[in-house]
């Protein structure tokens, strides 16, 4: 994680972004594997009721896609907490720091032109720098 996103927000931003993030990619990870388990429990319960498909559905993939809805919330959550600190540091931006993929974050920092420097420096003023 510090490896990608180090470089363009910074250890500050990236100490409090950790917890988001981890949240983030296990929640994805959790959905593919939800649905195995769902593919392999639909065979074993082919000859029972159709309740019964429903229920293993609910109990299989509405907690992974739950957390799924829930850590996407999260990171945009904290992608506005980002842009209004930028905001109010003089980088005036659209109101969400897209977060998902450095792809999406570097097109929406060059079109608002705020430099990697002021991003990192906003950052590490705000939540400390190395072991602070």
């Amino acid at each position: 994680m510090t490896a990608a996103w180090g470089p363009r927000i910074g250890e500050g931003f990236c100490r409090q972004y950790y917890p988001v993030w981890l949240f983030f990619v296990r929640s994805a990870i959790a959905l593919p594997v939800a649905l195995l388990l769902m593919a392999i429990a639909i065979p074993a319960l082919a000859g029972s009721s159709v309740n019964s498909l429903l229920i293993v559905a609910l109990l299989v993939v509405a907690p992974a896609l739950i957390a799924l809805f829930v850590s996407v919330h999260r990171v945009d959550i904290f992608g506005r907490r980002v842009a209004a600190e930028l905001d109010q540091a003089g980088y005036p931006s659209d109101g969400l720091v897209p977060l998902r993929t450095t792809n999406q974050f570097d097109r929406w920092r060059a079109t608002h032109n705020i430099p990697t420097e002021a991003i990192i420096g906003i950052g590490n003023r705000r939540y400390g720098q190395g072991g602070n």
